[in-house]
């Protein structure tokens, strides 16, 4: 077997360049400016960011209002879930139980 050759195509970057870009715009320098600023004490408002480091996921961690918070959502996920698999499950059966068709 020879190798193959990887020739740079143009036209496939042009179809892969904008959804590339989009995805760089709008998914990754957001996220990793969130991550920055998960570190920093910045209102969003004063230009002054000053470094905390570590200080705010202690701060989120040891409050009480986290833990209700986390409570409740695997609370509702969890109910949420069992209720869309239940009505899924009695859909899909009901369809399924359905003659289709001139001689049903």
């Amino acid at each position: 077997m020879g190798k193959k050759k990887v020739r740079f195509d143009f036209v496939t970057m042009g179809f892969i360049a904008p959804a590339f870009l989009f995805f760089t715009l709008f998914i990754i320098v957001p996220t990793i400016a969130s991550v920055y600023y998960s570190f920093t004490s910045w209102d969003g408002l004063n230009p002054v960011v000053k470094f905390v480091g570590l200080a705010n996921y202690k701060e989120i961690f040891t409050s009480a209002r986290f833990g209700n918070a986390l409570r409740n959502t695997v609370i509702l996920t969890a109910f949420i879930s069992i209720l869309e698999n239940s009505m899924a499950l009695i859909l899909a059966l009901i369809v399924d139980n359905v003659k289709w068709g001139k001689n049903s």
